[in-house]
């Protein structure tokens, strides 16, 4: 593992205060629901409930699934039934926009957006608003860190701004965070990767066939998610200074 990527460690403050008292034989219940509307497409999550926990208010885990800003879904996590609602959390599971028809931040005022929905129907669900956490994986991860550390009033986004959108606790599972370090290693270890194939057999040696970018390349859009490489990237909020700093 390089410089440029490690973990966060998980602070609970708390959130699982309770849920241990929760009958490990609960049941589970899982709602698909809409927590905002971007583009005229539905923004959904999977909010995983224990019953029988004797309606006590639940401490709730946020997922953001991974797959490079720019793949997976909401359902690209672990068996969340099994793992943590029967061990009395709520856990929603999100999806956010992704690269490339968004660029950053979209995606971070997604997250804050869905912890709104949260607080302002926690009533409905029996949800705890002051015990909140955001987990995050690869990208998800770098999202979670980033909605969480950002100053108040950042990459707030839209609907239900009477909420807060803090977290009580974050984990960033092995989420990109030293960009500029993983620029700097990109370019040393450009000489190393093996030149992408054409899409087609047929295509290779042909003048028509598009120009795939490099490994080295991609991995660069991907970090700064406006295709320049973080050091080349003048603008102060973004995401990895608000990390860092």
């Amino acid at each position: 593992m390089t410089a440029g990527w490690h973990a966060a460690g998980l602070v609970t403050l708390g959130l699982a205060a309770g849920a241990a008292s929760a009958a490990q034989s609960a049941g589970v219940e899982l709602k698909t629901l809409t927590y905002a509307v971007r583009g005229g497409k539905d923004l959904q999550l999977d909010l995983y409930i224990p019953t029988n926990t004797g309606g006590a208010r639940l401490p709730v885990i946020v997922f953001l699934h991974g797959g490079g800003w720019s793949g997976g879904t909401r359902t690209t996590g672990p068996d969340f039934r099994r793992f943590f609602a029967q061990d009395g959390f709520a856990m929603a599971s999100i999806e956010y926009r992704l690269t490339p028809e968004i660029t950053f931040p979209s995606n971070v005022e997604d997250v804050k957006t869905a912890v709104r929905w949260l607080r302002a129907n926690a009533d409905v669900h029996r949800l705890d608003p002051n015990r909140i956490c955001l987990w995050g994986t690869s990208a998800g991860g770098h999202l979670a860190a980033v909605a969480a550390l950002a100053p108040k009033g950042t990459f707030e986004g839209d609907d239900h701004l009477t909420q807060s959108s803090a977290a009580q606790c974050v984990l960033d599972a092995y989420g990109p965070t030293k960009f500029d370090v993983m620029d700097a290693q990109t370019s040393e270890e450009q000489a190393t990767l093996q030149p992408q194939a054409p899409a087609h057999p047929a295509a290779a040696g042909s003048a028509s066939a598009p120009q795939l970018p490099s490994i080295a390349q991609v991995s660069l859009w991907a970090v700064t998610f406006k295709g320049q490489p973080f050091a080349e990237d003048p603008n102060p909020a973004s995401a990895a200074r608000c990390i860092n700093n």
